[in-house]
């Protein structure tokens, strides 16, 4: 969960922010009911770590900020020569991001 709040935080975009936030919110509600089922059975739910999802995750949030780093240089350098064209469309991959 910690990794979808960071995302939600990262995200500029209004729609895509909506969209973490919505996950983070379903993500809950799919803990608790896991929960209830181990209570449920008298068992103790336990935390695992999953490697592999630690491996996405840092792969994701790489990914985010390398995309963020080349939009913002797409923009710059499109605002430095003055093509409209280019910035424009830089600013708005910043801007869902």
């Amino acid at each position: 969960m910690e990794a979808i709040s960071r995302m939600a935080k990262m995200a500029s975009s209004d729609n895509l922010k909506k969209a973490f936030e919505k996950h983070l919110d379903q993500t809950r509600i799919q803990i608790a009911r896991v929960e209830q089922a181990f209570a449920d059975t008298g068992k103790a739910a336990r935390a695992k770590t999953c490697e592999a999802m630690k491996g996405l995750i840092k792969e994701a949030s790489l990914m985010m900020e390398q995309l963020l780093v080349a939009a913002n240089m797409a923009k710059d350098t499109a605002m430095e020569c003055g093509n409209h064209y280019v910035a424009e469309p830089a600013k708005d991959i910043v801007g869902l991001l």
